[in-house]
């Protein structure tokens, strides 16, 4: 994107992550000076200001205070304006929510040496059910899908399907029983075609924003167990059960970070 200055000159616009970078500049702190305070490994740091990772909100929020700047000063919204607050809130609400995840191995490294670590993949999660402050998820085997007790940090696997498309026995033999799963709940359809907004459905992968005809429309997230009798897939908790087509399947658990 460019824009053009009152004397016509044509100026590229500056990213998000070239601010972060200005700003961190400005205040004479190196790369793993800010990843240190924001608990981030200096790989995190050096992707935001390339632009090769988006920032999620939280840490939005947190690096603009180390900066001691307002948040529209990096998204570039004028406060003066009278829909400051909600063109703010658009932004926010479309950004992701993810947190890395490292393998257990790689602890002494991120921990001792204080050598930047690159994370084996990234979990994603709705910010008004889970906590954010865990530096980050650590795994030896995803195959695991501990007990969920009130407190607990929750993490996912989002790739558990890898992506590829598969039909309803593909599924069955995927989900292992009682295995826990994070799931956004959709309203009814027919024939995969939501009443509401007359989207197509995916239960299997998060829709893609771009495309013009998925169901984007959501109820919520809960969290419950699969329960697969090998012909019939479904889900329970102590509030409800869930018919596999009820819902969409964000990701299994893989970890649980107790809170101390």
């Amino acid at each position: 994107m460019a824009i053009y200055t009152n004397s016509n000159e044509f100026t590229p616009q500056i990213s998000t992550g070239e601010k972060i970078k200005k700003y961190r500049l400005n205040n004479n702190l190196s790369q793993v000076d800010v990843a240190r305070m924001m608990k981030k490994s200096p790989v995190w740091l050096s992707k935001i200001e390339t632009d090769q990772r988006e920032i999620k909100v939280n840490d939005l929020v947190k690096i603009c205070k180390i900066f001691q700047i307002d948040i529209s000063e990096l998204l570039g919204i004028n406060k003066n304006n009278s829909g400051y607050k909600t063109v703010l809130q658009n932004v926010l609400s479309n950004l992701p929510n993810e947190i890395p995840v490292y393998r257990t191995q790689e602890l002494e490294k991120l921990f001792i040496t204080k050598e930047p670590v690159n994370p084996t993949m990234y979990a994603y999660w709705d910010p008004n059910i889970f906590t954010d402050e865990a530096l980050g998820l650590f795994i030896d085997d995803d195959s695991n899908a501990p007990e969920l007790n009130t407190g607990d940090r929750v993490y996912i696997n989002s790739e558990w399907q890898n992506n590829v498309p598969f039909g309803y026995e593909d599924l069955l033999r995927r989900v292992k029983n009682n295995t826990l799963w994070l799931l956004e709940i959709l309203p009814s359809s027919k024939s995969l075609i939501c009443n509401d907004c007359g989207g197509k459905q995916d239960h299997f992968n998060r829709p893609k924003f771009e495309e013009e005809y998925s169901c984007l429309c959501s109820k919520g997230f809960t969290i419950a167990r699969a329960k697969n009798d090998e012909k019939h897939l479904s889900f329970f908790n102590n509030y409800m059960n869930l018919d596999c087509y009820e819902v969409r399947m964000i990701g299994r658990l893989v970890q649980i970070i107790k809170e101390l």
